[in-house]
């Protein structure tokens, strides 16, 4: 496809260089925003939506969203990753959940961590104080001046809902403690299958506003004075064999028949089972063993004091 200038201002650099990739449609789901453009700027890295959803709107759904639409998953490797590097760390920790839901990674945390959460649902909010999380608030902005030395903070999934990634991860950054560590997991754009599907790929979910990839992670990381410690992809869903080769059957049908409808012979087989169901696909069915998420954690410096004391 070619990529056309377009006058938006990058969400992320304010960058006008931005590229037009081409029109996302609306996926049926809870939140109905209408068709958008996918922008993406070549400074540093991200994909956004463009216009800009309802964010009221939105704000609304996420604090009326009951404790039980999402599920507790007893698997999901970015919690274990995270887990994997905390247990390293010295304890007991103080630990934010930016987003937490029901408290479900901030259970699994090692006993003696301090369990903190922002989180909009007020279902999912009273779930996780049952829990012995203490909730802060339902945004940054609400947190008292007081909690500005966690020794860690947990972005789980979050950050593709947001269209003001840089003040976000920013202020985050400032609560940390010198030393202290921010982790994020969210879609990897530049991931193999989502570059061989760049408008159809079944991330573009209504709700999904900004997109990211390890370019821009690096950008934002050196802008923000923090150290990039971890940065791999990762598979995020538990998947069995047979699931797989399902998955991949469906993705390799979808992908034959819209090679067919490039090349102009899909009317010699609209008819046909089961092409004439494929036909009717917009998104490329997901496969879940493939590495398409990103796992990134962010490291604060130490300060000079710290460092002193180390040598």
């Amino acid at each position: 496809m070619d990529e056309t200038i377009v006058a938006v201002k990058c969400i992320s650099c304010a960058s006008e260089n931005t590229r037009f990739e081409g029109i996302v449609s609306q996926r049926p789901g809870r939140f109905q925003s209408g068709d958008s453009t996918l922008v993406q700027c070549p400074v540093c890295g991200i994909r956004f939506r463009h216009p800009v959803a309802d964010l009221a709107a939105l704000e609304e759904l996420y604090t009326n969203t009951a404790h039980t639409t999402w599920p507790d998953d007893d698997f999901r490797r970015d919690h274990y990753l995270a887990l994997n590097l905390i247990r390293y760390m010295p304890q007991p920790l103080g630990v934010l959940d930016f987003g937490c839901y029901s408290g479900a990674f901030l259970c699994k945390l090692p006993s003696g961590c301090r369990r903190y959460g922002i989180e909009l649902s007020e279902s999912a909010s009273a779930v996780a104080r049952q829990r012995g999380v203490e909730i802060l608030g339902k945004t940054i902005k609400a947190i008292d001046a007081k909690y500005d030395n966690f020794d860690c903070i947990t972005m789980f999934d979050v950050i593709e809902h947001l269209t003001t990634p840089v003040e976000t991860l920013t202020s985050l950054s400032k609560l940390l403690r010198p030393g202290g560590t921010l982790i994020i997991s969210t879609g990897d754009s530049d991931s193999l299958l989502w570059r061989l599907h760049p408008m159809s790929y079944y991330y573009y979910y209504n709700e999904h506003l900004t997109f990211y990839n390890a370019r821009w992670f690096r950008w934002f990381a050196q802008r923000a004075g923090l150290r990039i410690a971890v940065q791999r992809r990762f598979v995020r869903d538990k998947v069995t064999f047979g699931g797989t080769l399902r998955q991949f059957a469906l993705l390799a049908l979808y992908d034959f028949t819209q090679m067919l409808y490039r090349c102009r012979v899909s009317r010699f087989v609209a008819g046909v089972f089961p092409f004439s169901k494929t036909l009717r696909w917009t998104v490329a069915p997901q496969l879940s063993a493939f590495p398409d998420h990103l796992f990134v954690a962010l490291q604060k410096e130490e300060s000079n004091e710290n460092r002193h004391c180390d040598d």
